[in-house]
């Protein structure tokens, strides 16, 4: 009974799926914040990257002109004052 109501107590499916694989007689409770503490982490960076690049924009500089597509090497270089 603690079993169940410990895995259905938890609200993110994926980890809910992965505590019922785990055999009755061999979860424990260390064992099953685990798999929360590991579920929990990449959606925290997730959030913090995506913060983080939404504050910060990349802005690109090009110098020279894109070569034609025709007869053009594939890898374009910008031209290079000296």
């Amino acid at each position: 009974m603690v079993h169940d109501r410990l895995v259905f107590g938890i609200r993110v499916a994926k980890v809910q799926s992965q505590l019922l694989r785990i055999d009755v007689d061999k979860l424990t409770l260390e064992k099953a914040l685990c798999h929360c503490r590991a579920a929990e982490v990449p959606k925290t960076q997730l959030k913090e990257m995506r913060r983080t690049s939404t504050e910060k924009q990349v802005l690109a500089v090009s110098t020279g002109s894109r070569p034609s597509s025709e007869g053009s090497p594939s890898v374009w270089l910008p031209k290079v004052r000296r």
